[in-house]
């Protein structure tokens, strides 16, 4: 492969990126959601009540950046706060009812939203780029 081949796939996933994140914030706008604030949601949906630290974990985050985004999610009342009843060290983040709401009003789940787009590929280029994508991932973090 040539280095302008090389650009051309990089430019190729920055563009793909960019647009996925374009389509995101329109659809959370609506909302009046920012993304990180739908992707807390939409993992507290997924799993049920969760810590902190947990919620960092499934979206690779740090819990202080995360902090700053429950409180705004509490002050919003889209997620309550609760300490557990054994271990008050502990606090819970639930979806509260007016987010349960929220997505029960959603048109579509993650899975539904991206196939309107993948769809266009026939099945075996799917499964071609869903392959050499997880690929080019293990690659990378093995560095």
């Amino acid at each position: 492969m040539t280095d302008d081949e090389v650009l051309e796939f990089v430019s190729a996933m920055r563009l793909c990126v960019k647009r996925s994140f374009h389509i995101l914030h329109e659809h959370f706008k609506k909302y009046n959601l920012t993304i990180p604030q739908g992707q807390v949601l939409r993992v507290l949906n997924q799993k049920g009540s969760l810590s902190l630290v947990e919620i960092s974990k499934e979206l690779d985050s740090k819990p202080s950046s995360m902090s700053g985004l429950i409180d705004r999610l509490v002050k919003a009342e889209m997620v309550t706060r609760e300490r557990d009843k054994d271990d008050r060290r502990v606090v819970w983040i639930a979806l509260s009812d007016k987010s349960k709401q929220l997505f029960a009003n959603f048109p579509y789940t993650q899975a539904q939203y991206y196939r309107t787009y993948l769809e266009k590929l026939s099945d075996e280029e799917f499964s071609q780029l869903s392959v050499n994508l997880k690929k080019l991932v293990r690659i990378l973090e093995e560095g």
